[in-house]
């Protein structure tokens, strides 16, 4: 589901004119690195990556919505952060290897986002 998911964020992020530079699908977040246009809302973005994203995996997998505390794939929260002070190569690789100590620990449990 993870594979299947990322690809669903990158094709949602296309449709929507998101750029995704680098993208980690964990046990129970997601780390994304994605250049907007400046006109482009934030809270739109969120939006539509997990409302569309929820649709489609609930299509996709219905027996996940069972699985699902009050039957949501994904929380309220969220957490932005601007890149303007590190490099975008920074940020990549934050997400490709600090993240890799998330996915030795991953256990084998109904999948949660």
């Amino acid at each position: 589901m993870r594979s299947v998911l990322e690809v669903v964020f990158r094709d949602i992020a296309k449709n929507k004119g998101y750029v995704v530079h680098e993208i980690k699908v964990l046990e129970e977040h997601v780390h994304m690195f994605i250049t907007m246009k400046p006109n482009q809302s934030i809270s739109e973005m969120f939006m539509n990556l997990k409302g569309i994203s929820a649709r489609i995996m609930f299509q996709l997998f219905p027996e996940i919505r069972r699985k699902l505390y009050g039957g949501h794939l994904w929380s309220r929260g969220k957490f932005v952060r601007s890149a303007g002070a590190v490099t975008a190569e920074t940020i990549e690789r934050y997400i490709q290897e600090s993240q890799e100590k998330h996915l030795s620990v991953y256990q084998a449990t109904p999948f949660r986002v």
